[in-house]
């Protein structure tokens, strides 16, 4: 998987093998950025604050 998302293109890759390849990239890093989103919200509910 790791090999997958960050190796470079092999020399000869066609255009539909190039456009899954980013696409790939994509999805993975906006599951990355939206679980990262996620996280910092349910640690920011869960702190306690002396205001509320």
């Amino acid at each position: 998987m790791i090999n997958k998302l960050f190796a470079s293109p092999k020399p000869g890759i066609t255009g539909d093998e190039y456009r899954a390849k980013i696409k790939y990239q994509v999805n993975f890093l906006t599951i990355v950025i939206i679980l990262t989103v996620a996280i910092t919200m349910l640690l920011a509910s869960l702190q306690k604050s002396p205001a509320s």
